[in-house]
């Protein structure tokens, strides 16, 4: 976790990160309207999270950015919904259970019998999935 009081270092440290790297991002209301418009666009920001203190107003103007998952007045409720969010991520993001089969014959396959570098890429695939699980 990391906290900044300047936005354009906020936004020059979002700037800063991979293309791969994802975070999830929680703004004051006041600090939000300026910000949000200028990182949005951006890869890395999976979430925006409005903790603030006027809701109605700060709905206002978060209603344009689908990236802002919710407007948010108290604490408790801001750490329920992350979790809540999180988790519903996580399941998404898990892995793919591939089946391979070919459709002219009616038996099943061996892998041994498919492309060695196709295989050897999916297996690559689950193992970063896995890896990412686990850290």
């Amino acid at each position: 976790m990391k906290t900044f009081d300047d936005q354009n270092e906020c936004h020059q440290r979002i700037l800063s990160l991979s293309q791969e790297d994802r975070l999830v991002l929680i703004v004051s209301g006041r600090c939000g309207r300026q910000l949000v418009p200028q990182i949005h666009h951006l890869r890395q920001v999976s979430s925006i999270y409005v903790y603030c203190m006027d809701k109605k107003a700060n709905e206002q103007w978060a209603k344009d950015f689908i990236k802002i998952k919710s407007v948010i007045v108290e604490l408790n409720d801001l750490i329920h919904i992350i979790k809540q969010d999180q988790t519903n991520r996580v399941k998404t993001e898990e892995s793919l259970t591939i089946n391979i089969f070919n459709a002219n014959n009616k038996t099943d396959q061996s892998t041994t019998g498919l492309n060695g570098n196709f295989v050897h890429s999916l297996l690559e695939g689950v193992e970063r999935v896995l890896r990412v699980k686990v850290n």
